[in-house]
Order: structure tokens, then C-alpha cells, then sequence
């Protein structure tokens, strides 16, 4: 089943809770962007989880260290599903996978800056990862790459 995912990236915390009660009713996903979640912190996940029960919420840690450590209060407080980067370590990929799995939640791998992508998939799905996201970042768009060329 497709579900539909929408970024919320502004570093005004009002203003992303405004824009998830205008978008919330037509998405499935709310995802609280990378900028967002470093700015404002688990705070605004807690209040977003209050407020939009029925969405799924992922959380854009883009974590690269301390997967265990550094998700679990995320999920904690409402997270469905928190990111990790391709390419850090295993244990670090695992580590967000089994945290994951212990609030019974998803972890999803983003490989952004992965060269091998085919190879990086088959090594994370080994190690029970449950979303693989291909993702081409802003500076990497803004020199001309596109997701397609990724894939």
C-alpha cells in the first residue's frame, strides 16, 4: 500500500505545528525534518504525537552514532519511525533496528551518500531493517543530481 509523506522542515515551532493541522487530514506521514528535529527537539514530537494520533510520524535523526541511545527517546515519546544514514556503521544501523523493534516501530535506513546502494540495501535488510529510503540531499540536488540518477 502507498502511503503519502509530508516534510516538515521550518525551524519555527508554531509554525510546523500550524502547517501539520493544515496537512495532517491528507497525508499519512508527518515527517519532522532534519533542521526541525535539531531545532526544536522531542518537545514538538510530543506535541505533534498529542495532536495527530491517526499519522504515522517519522523522525529525521539522520542518526550516524549511538543508534540505541539516540533514537529511544524519540520512540519513547511517539515516534513510528526514525532515520538512519546508510552509511554509518552496522552496529550503529542495528542498533536504531532494535530499538525500533523493542516499541515495536520501524527504523528506516536513508542512504544518502551510499555509492554502492544495491549492496548497502542487501547488508541493511539482512540486519532486519524495515523502510530503505533512497534520498538525494539538498546540496547534492542543488549540483545537479536527481534520485533518479541515484537509482
Amino acid at each position: 500500500m502507498a502511503l503519502t509523506q509530508m516534510a516538515l522542515d521550518s525551524l519555527d515551532f508554531d509554525g510546523t505545528v500550524a502547517l501539520a493541522t493544515l496537512v495532517a487530514p491528507h497525508v499519512d506521514i508527518l515527517e519532522i525534518g532534519t533542521p526541525c528535529i535539531k531545532h526544536n527537539g522531542v518537545k514538538l514530537l510530543e506535541v505533534l504525537r498529542a495532536k495527530f494520533p491517526n499519522n504515522k510520524i517519522l523522525v529525521d535523526l539522520k542518526t550516524m552514532d549511538a543508534g540505541f541511545y539516540e533514537a529511544e527517546p524519540f520512540y519513547k515519546a511517539g515516534a513510528d519511525i526514525c532515520t538512519v544514514l546508510g552509511c554509518a556503521d552496522i552496529g550503529t544501523i542495528k542498533g536504531i533496528i532494535d530499538v525500533a523493534n523493542k516499541y515495536g516501530k520501524k527504523a528506516q535506513v536513508d542512504l544518502i551518500n551510499v555509492a554502492d546502494k544495491a549492496a548497502k540495501t542487501k547488508e541493511v535488510v539482512a540486519a532486519g531493517a524495515h523502510i530503505i529510503g533512497v534520498h538525494t540531499g539538498l546540496d547534492q540536488q542543488a549540483a545537479g543530481q536527481t534520485p533518479f540518477n541515484d537509482l
